[in-house]
């Protein structure tokens, strides 16, 4: 699912134009629904398992110092390293592959 998707998908459920702000603070994935914007549920993902940001005109992935690691085209991310990602690259939410497309 692409990023630009599960915005909408946030959008449709909650209209942003009605809300009040909106910070862009970022989209917290994890195995909780209550506490991410997009849930795996899935045992090896964490409750809080990544953070998707967008700075500009640049993209950030968090670990959010998750159990089972968060890989960045191959790359293992410490307990809440924050790495830039690019269109095309490849990120590993425990046991699941995503290909970004932004």
């Amino acid at each position: 699912m692409k990023i630009s998707e599960i915005y909408a998908m946030l959008d449709s459920i909650a209209p942003f134009d009605l809300q009040e702000s909106w910070d862009n603070s970022g989209l917290i994935i994890g195995s909780m629904n209550d506490l991410c914007d997009y849930a795996i549920k899935d045992a090896t993902v964490s409750r809080m398992h990544v953070k998707y940001e967008q700075r500009e005109d640049r993209h950030y992935i968090k670990d959010m110092n998750s159990k089972n690691g968060t890989y960045v085209n191959e790359k293992l991310l410490a307990p809440n390293e924050v790495v830039e990602v690019f269109d095309g690259d490849i990120i590993v939410i425990s046991k699941y592959k995503y290909c970004l497309h932004l």
